[in-house]
């Protein structure tokens, strides 16, 4: 079990208060599962757990991670062999996704 460290605990706190949560996934050691609003990232988790760089945001769909990525002015969720073009709101979830977990996930100035 990770001790819950005061860095640690500051880091979910951050996450917590802009409605992000840390899903359970017991077999993936190396990153945290974060999602809020239907998407999700993965969180490099670092030896001492401490939460490290984030990847994309996605959602899951028929063929596992779709993840977002901009394209124009728009946005496509990409996975294997699959793109799905992102609505106007989910283009607009997935971007403040992204920017509120960089946020939550940087050190607070000291």
């Amino acid at each position: 079990m990770q001790e819950l460290t005061p860095e640690l605990q500051a880091t979910l706190a951050r996450l917590a208060t802009v409605g992000f949560e840390v899903l359970p996934m017991l077999d993936v050691g190396t990153h945290y599962i974060v999602g809020r609003d239907g998407l999700i990232a993965f969180v490099q988790r670092h030896e001492d757990g401490a939460f490290g760089s984030s990847g994309n945001p996605g959602k899951l769909c028929e063929r596992g991670l779709a993840t977002f990525v901009r394209r124009g002015e728009g946005g496509v969720f990409q996975a294997k062999g699959l793109e799905l073009e992102a609505t106007v709101a989910e283009y607009d979830a997935a971007i403040r996704f992204a920017i509120d977990l960089r946020h939550a996930l940087a050190s607070p100035a000291a």
